[in-house]
């Protein structure tokens, strides 16, 4: 899935089994059947990615999230002048200032 990424990638466990099938000979055959995924934009927040046992054959995935308490700072915006030598950007950007300009009147 574009745009996502699988928890299991930060265990530190491999391969991330979440489900036994029982097959022919009374064999057991591990898989990974159950995931959880996160946007791209936040798997950075995923601290740990672990099984916990069920009564089940599938294992419950559980994922410990973690948010920084800590509040950036506001950075400074600053225009890239030599992107104004693209002629499309430029047309975007001169747009742009002209909409702003026209709904702040």
């Amino acid at each position: 899935m574009e745009g996502f990424a699988d928890t299991a990638c930060v265990n530190k466990t491999k391969p991330f089994i979440t489900y036994h099938q029982i097959v022919r000979n009374r064999h057991s055959m591990p898989t990974k059947l159950d995931y959880i995924f996160l946007n791209d934009d936040h798997i950075q927040m995923c601290k740990k990615s672990e099984t916990k046992f069920r009564n089940s054959d599938h294992l419950l995935v559980w994922c410990s999230l973690y948010q920084n308490q800590k509040t950036p700072k506001p950075t400074l915006w600053k225009l890239n002048s030599h992107m104004l030598n693209n002629p499309f950007i430029s047309k975007e950007i001169v747009a742009d200032l002209r909409d702003k300009k026209a709904t702040s009147n």
